[in-house]
């Protein structure tokens, strides 16, 4: 995880600790609200040396002497590493602060949500199924029972290709969920489940495009299509028990650190 700094004109903020940047939807929206992203900031830095000499009475100069002042000016370049400057930049023009609650009518609306922040590696699941399917007493749990969450996972996962998942819990108890992509993962995902497991301690903070989820879509009676449309639903029903409203697709993850 990434550790990055907002200094202001007369105070430093919280460090705050990045887990997940979408760098090119974060470069995206600071082009579309800026009309151009920040790829690298330049210094110049102007310094004066002064040095002087005394030219003393002879015979060019009778009785007489004069003091001359020479000033040698350099100039130096710096590229400074703007690093996640980006990131900062985008936090400041949004200014979003945590939603208490939901909305209820979201299409596409960009979101600052806080609580309690789970991940998921549905990916690798499927090894760890057949670990379990195994040898199941060893893992306490009973041999068709595995099989069968076995079986269901196979055939999810020919249909929904699962990858890393986002869950945070907000205060009041709602739950949003989000797909997120593995290269944007500052920190592996297998190093923070040897750390933490599932569960990421703390209170963590999501930016994302939240969308609520449509009523459930009721297919024509006939037809290829409103037979894939209704398999597809059943898929889904298999992976989320239809208590989710929200999905949400973040694009930058983080937590304040004291």
């Amino acid at each position: 995880m990434d550790n990055t700094t907002n200094q202001g004109t007369n105070q430093a903020e919280n460090l705050i600790d990045i887990l997940y940047k979408d760098d090119y939807r974060v470069k995206s929206y600071i082009a579309q609200m800026l009309a151009g992203a920040v790829q690298s900031v330049k210094k110049q830095v102007t310094s004066s040396n002064g040095s002087s000499f005394d030219v003393k009475g002879s015979a060019a100069f009778a009785k007489g002497g004069y003091l001359r002042n020479q000033n040698e000016s350099s100039m130096t370049e710096t590229e400074a590493d703007v690093h996640d400057h980006a990131i900062m930049l985008l936090l400041k023009e949004l200014d979003l602060a945590p939603m208490s609650t939901l909305p209820h009518d979201a299409t596409g609306t960009i979101v600052h949500l806080r609580g309690e922040l789970s991940l998921r590696d549905f990916s690798s699941f499927g090894d760890i199924l057949s670990m379990v399917a195994s040898d199941p007493k060893q893992f306490n749990v009973q041999r068709q029972e595995a099989r069968q969450i076995q079986a269901a996972f196979k055939g999810i996962s020919k249909v929904i290709p699962l990858n890393l998942e986002a869950e945070i819990i907000m205060a009041d108890g709602i739950t949003v969920r989000g797909i997120l992509k593995s290269e944007y993962m500052l920190t592996d995902y297998r190093d923070l489940v040897s750390m933490y497991s599932t569960h990421l301690p703390g209170t963590w903070d999501i930016i994302g495009i939240l969308d609520r989820m449509k009523p459930s879509y009721t297919p024509p009676a006939q037809g290829l299509r409103s037979s894939m449309d209704t398999i597809a639903m059943a898929v889904k029903l298999l992976y989320d028990n239809g208590g989710i409203n929200y999905a949400l697709t973040p694009f930058l993850i983080y937590r304040e650190l004291s």
